[in-house]
């Protein structure tokens, strides 16, 4: 609410914004350290009960239209303030009652800081009158909202089941919704159905996860006509899945040699692309696709040339100007490119939303967002052994970072907010994981006695440790 309430005065009043989110940081530190006041009393049972039920059914609402749907879903409501940031307020609003830190008190403290910069970059840009200054709002609320997704997944005993809902009930019914889009004239957005498909893929490839045919199924329809985007974004994250979920065992030496082949041949194919390598024109076939891959005429080889330029103008634009707060959200991006001016085009962004992060608010805040995202991949190979959903939520770990790396990705609600909450869910199941097994909690499998330190004691009363193992098994 407090993330709401700042956005609502930072297009006030923008300082005051900015007074708000900092009052709002400093609780949720108060909150994250255990300094609050002694005097706070837990909800009553009845009113965790209600929470307990309703966070499902208010994820359930924000991610099936969003799977569905995409941008036309995003686009409810009113210019600046759209139905799906209302309900991601909300889920952060009711999941906060029922979150356990354990775990996340870092992971909270780095979306804190991120929301924080981000925040003072859209008061910059504000201040500088750029056009759409105030949609980098979405680049401070859902680093937020992810937060108390993560600490509510983290006690949820019964995750894995509300887990499997995905691949059995939501993730199936993407390809209904982009031929419904289609029926009614509406064009799917490349880079987001490229995120919704990697986590399809990545459910699909797991073992022990319900209801992977008819994922498959329909995943295998949508290959055949997918871009080159989506399918580079399947290609890196389902492997990704695949491999987590095997041990080092279970992969043969023929996998092993065709993983590393096809590692090399698109490592061959980006630098032929790239033209750090030109082949001689008498090879057969191969001098043919390269000159095609590398000619200048190509709308493949325009869009990385763009977005090559790009980066290079934000990342020394930043460095120039500012680089530790950014030149603000939304800085025009002065760019020419084919005798067309980018800057004329108000919501451009440098397509690349860790560079993005950079450029709005410094090298900091973006050090900080890389640092987040890889760090959620080791969390989740960390535990990858304990459960077959770290596994795929990893693989679809991976499908938002790659879709963020060539895509105006966060900036979005409906690649941004799908993006942060699946990391939410990352930290928050592994926190999970990581608590099952901590030799500290009453649950876990670790605080079973030492039976054999306890033979001693055990022989003088007529018993072994072996039956007591067997009484505590």
């Amino acid at each position: 609410m407090l993330a709401m309430l700042a956005g609502t005065v930072t297009a006030w009043k923008p300082i005051y914004g900015v007074g708000v989110a900092g009052a709002g940081f400093v609780i949720l530190l108060a909150v994250l350290t255990n300094r609050t006041v002694r005097v706070y009393r837990p909800p009553p049972q009845s009113t965790t009960n209600a929470v307990r039920s309703v966070v499902p059914f208010l994820l359930l609402c924000y991610v099936l239209p969003m799977f569905t749907f995409s941008r036309q879903y995003s686009l409810v409501g009113h210019d600046p303030i759209y139905l799906p940031d209302v309900l991601a307020v909300v889920i952060a609003s009711v999941a906060v009652f029922r979150a356990r830190w354990r775990y996340l008190g870092l992971y909270a403290l780095v979306c804190g800081l991120i929301a924080l910069l981000m925040l003072h970059a859209v008061y910059v840009g504000h201040e500088r009158h750029y056009p759409t200054a105030i949609k980098g709002f979405v680049l401070v609320l859902y680093p937020l909202v992810s937060v108390p997704v993560a600490g509510w997944v983290s006690q949820r005993a019964d995750i894995m089941k509300l887990l499997s809902a995905l691949p059995r009930y939501i993730l199936p019914l993407i390809p209904v919704g982009m031929v419904i889009l289609k029926v009614f004239g509406h064009r799917p957005v490349p880079g987001a159905y490229g995120l919704y498909y990697a986590c399809a893929g990545a459910f699909v490839v797991v073992r022990g996860i319900p209801g992977r045919k008819l994922l498959a199924a329909s995943l295998i329809l949508i290959s055949f006509t997918a871009k080159r985007g989506v399918e580079i974004t399947l290609l890196l994250s389902i492997p990704v899945a695949w491999i987590a979920s095997k041990r080092a065992h279970e992969l043969s030496k023929l996998t092993i040699v065709a993983l590393a082949s096809g590692a090399l041949v698109a490592l061959f194919a980006l630098t032929i692309v790239d033209q750090i390598i030109v082949l001689p024109p008498g090879i057969p076939l191969l001098s043919h696709i390269a000159d095609r891959a590398s000619s200048a005429t190509t709308a493949a080889t325009n869009n990385v040339t763009i977005r090559k330029e790009f980066w290079a103008y934000a990342l020394s634009t930043t460095w120039n100007e500012d680089p530790l707060l950014g030149v603000g959200a939304y800085h025009p991006i002065d760019v020419d490119f084919h005798n067309n001016n980018i800057a004329a085009k108000n919501a451009t962004g440098v397509h690349d939303s860790f560079i993005g992060y950079t450029f709005y608010a410094g090298y900091p805040e973006g050090v900080l967002v890389v640092f987040v995202y890889l760090w959620g991949i080791i969390r989740l190979w960390r535990v990858r052994r304990r459960s077959p959903y770290a596994c795929a939520v990893l693989g679809c770990l991976v499908g938002a970072i790659v879709t963020a790396l060539t895509n105006v990705a966060f900036e979005l609600t409906y690649i941004g907010g799908p993006s942060w909450l699946i990391l939410g869910l990352a930290f928050g199941l592994s926190a999970k994981l990581m608590d099952e097994l901590d030799p500290d909690d009453p649950r876990s499998a670790k605080s079973v006695p030492d039976t054999d330190a306890l033979e001693p004691a055990l022989a003088t009363h007529g018993y072994s440790s072996r039956e007591l193992g067997a009484a505590t098994a």
